[in-house]
C-alpha cells in the first residue's frame, strides 16, 4: 500500500481559482481512498496505481474546466517490505520527539 502525498492546482492567466481547487477536494472525497486534507496538500492512502490514475482525471478534469494548465507535486512512499499506514507512520514519528 503506498502513501502518497500530493498538491494539485489549476492556473488560468497566471492565476490560481477556486474552481480548480474545489475540483481536486471532491475528486479526492469521492474516491473511496482513506486520505488527509493538510494546509498545503492531501495525503492518500492507497494502492499506487489507482492513485496515480485519480490524479490524472484530476488533472483532466480541471483542464475540462478551462484551465490551460496544471501543477501537481506529488511525494510517494510505496514501502512493499511491510504494512504500514498514515496512522501508523504518524504514531511512529511521534513517538521518537
Amino acid at each position: 500500500m503506498a502513501i502518497v502525498d500530493v498538491s494539485i492546482s489549476g492556473s488560468r492567466n497566471g492565476e490560481v481559482k477556486q474552481k480548480a481547487l474545489d475540483i481536486v477536494k471532491e475528486n479526492i472525497k469521492n474516491s473511496g481512498f482513506k486520505y488527509i486534507e493538510t494546509p498545503m496538500s492531501n495525503v492518500i492512502e492507497g494502492d499506487l496505481y489507482e492513485i496515480l490514475k485519480l490524479v490524472r482525471k484530476i488533472q483532466e478534469e480541471i483542464i475540462q474546466a478551462g484551465y490551460g494548465r496544471t501543477y501537481s507535486i506529488i511525494k510517494i512512499d510505496d514501502r512493499r517490505d511491510k504494512k504500514g499506514t498514515m496512522e501508523q507512520k504518524l504514531n511512529s514519528v511521534n513517538s521518537k520527539l
